[in-house]
């Protein structure tokens, strides 16, 4: 039954009608000791001798029937999580302390429920199983643990104890994943297991995309240089952003990303490459570093034929390529493509990046 109590043992007597009360001493009896989970099958064989030289044997099958109460996803609390895989997307925040990019401390007791806790007056808890495992070959290093593995159950609503997660330890993976399972206390209190539910919490990833302009047109005037600034034509959409593509001037300017490295007021939009990387650069809170492998651009005229004289130099500090007047005029106009790579990180820990290329096309005035 769903009311029974478990810290006693329970047995069925076996009997044959008409004989003395002494042949009811036979039974079939289940200890909640023999019990490991919900489910368990037991098979019973019990013999009973009679007076006049007859022997009864009786053969039954029991198994531990399901409990009205039930560990679930606590959706009411949590809407984000699929009441039946158990994924939910995590939510983060940029931490005012440090403008980083942060999840904020998971508390396991916000995402499951008991349902039906009340109907027994029985002892419950919850234990955590960590699924995820140290696998630094795969990018998973310095995996947290709960903060309670085992939490007790509120019988009248429920509820779970707290037990809390620090997704912000130096963990180095977007997803982590835990098994929780919901016990009973037997006899001598013996846990047997009556529920068990898979969290699978994913932090998104933080750049969502990394893209250039489809068309970017320069021109370089006759007798002049053109300083190219390829950061300018790349549009980052970052997980904080509330809507919208945003290039990187925008994520300054707007104040959506600050700058904090005392440079000038860059109000007009036009940020350097300076203002974009390191510690205090416009990217803090992905802990972003935005870098091209200038040593590796591609030059081809409008027929597709790469350009072999070297009509541009570098500057990987700054950012920059320029088309001097003193390489003179070529007699078509020139496609340049410009590897770029981003990496970020997820509050310092672990490290991703987005790659893509800039490709400019570069009108010559004749």
């Amino acid at each position: 039954p769903d009311n029974f109590n478990l810290m006693t043992d329970y047995w069925t007597f076996l009997s044959i009608l008409n004989e003395p009360a002494a042949a009811k001493e036979e039974s079939i009896r289940v200890s909640s000791a023999n019990i490991d989970k919900i489910g368990d099958e037991f098979r019973f064989t019990a013999e009973i001798e009679t007076w006049y030289g007859v022997n009864y044997t009786f053969t039954t099958e029991a198994v531990i029937d399901d409990p009205t109460y039930s560990l679930v996803f606590n959706t009411a609390n949590v809407e984000s999580i699929d009441a039946e895989s158990g994924m939910v997307y995590l939510r983060a925040k940029v931490d005012n302390s440090d403008a980083k990019y942060k999840i904020d401390v998971i508390d396991f007791s916000n995402y499951f429920n008991v349902q039906g806790a009340s109907a027994t007056s029985e002892k419950l808890a919850v234990q955590f199983y960590p699924v995820t495992k140290y696998d630094p070959a795969n990018g998973y290093t310095n995996v947290p643990m709960p903060g309670a593995w085992v939490v007790n159950v509120n019988n009248a609503n429920g509820n779970l104890a707290s037990s809390a997660l620090d997704w912000n330890s130096g963990y180095t993976a977007l997803d982590y994943e835990v098994e929780a399972v919901l016990y009973v206390y037997g006899h001598n209190d013996q846990k047997i297991e009556v529920d068990r539910k898979t969290l699978t919490l994913v932090a998104n990833d933080p750049i969502r995309e990394m893209f250039a302009d489809e068309e970017v047109s320069l021109t370089r005037p006759v007798g002049k240089d053109l300083v190219i600034k390829p950061w300018q034509y790349l549009n980052i959409v970052g997980i904080i952003e509330d809507s919208g593509n945003a290039d990187l001037s925008k994520l300054v300017t707007d104040n959506l990303l600050e700058v904090e490295d005392g440079g000038e007021d860059i109000g007009n939009g036009e940020v350097e490459y300076w203002q974009l990387s390191g510690a205090n650069g416009a990217l803090k809170p992905y802990g972003g570093e935005l870098s091209f492998d200038f040593a590796n651009i591609i030059l081809k005229d409008e027929a597709g034929n790469d350009i072999q004289n070297k009509l541009y130099e570098y500057d990987a500090a700054n950012g920059t390529v320029t088309f001097s007047d003193d390489f003179g005029t070529y007699v078509t106009d020139l496609i340049m493509t410009i590897p770029a790579e981003l990496t970020y990180t997820l509050d310092g820990a672990g490290k991703w990046s987005k790659t893509g290329d800039v490709v400019i096309r570069i009108n010559i005035e004749r």
